[in-house]
């Protein structure tokens, strides 16, 4: 973990945010997918993640700002690739040992972490849930890396 943040387990997940972050899950598969998931709060300006620390954990933005930044090749020297909201969904499950961006809380900002280490219980012990919500993140870096070709494009 980077920057500041804060952890606050004790709160459950409400249903309204369940709804929110999981509407490709019944009601029931949510409040599952809750128990696997842990409460972190950042403050405005803290790092979540680094471009090249370990990818331990994934997570979905509850409520804030985040931003993607990556390096240019310039030292020092970044552009930002995105802003994440509530709903959207914060690094990836096994893509590799490292990050390959930096994010940062914009403003004070709550996320519900996936570690990878849960991640592989769920699907132990809950495999077609599981599936179910690597499905949803294959979909979402489906979406972004189509949207990165655009971009690509409009600049070639």
């Amino acid at each position: 973990m980077t920057g500041t943040s804060s952890e606050s387990v004790a709160d459950p997940m409400s249903l309204a945010e369940r709804q929110a972050l999981f509407p490709f899950l019944s009601e029931e598969e949510s409040a599952l997918l809750a128990g696997f998931l842990e409460h972190r709060d950042y403050a405005a300006g803290a790092l979540v993640m680094r471009d090249g620390e370990a990818a331990d954990f994934f997570a979905f933005v509850a409520r804030g700002k985040l931003a993607v930044k990556k390096e240019t090749a310039f030292p020092g020297k970044h552009v930002l690739v995105a802003i994440l909201e509530p709903g959207a969904l914060v690094g990836n499950y096994g893509s590799g040992p490292s990050r390959t961006g930096t994010i940062a809380a914009l403003e004070a900002s709550g996320l519900w972490i996936m570690s990878h280490q849960r991640m592989d219980q769920l699907l132990a012990e809950q495999p077609l849930l599981g599936l179910k919500l690597l499905a949803r993140l294959n979909q979402v870096l489906s979406i972004r890396l189509g949207k990165t070709y655009d971009r690509l494009a409009g600049l070639l």
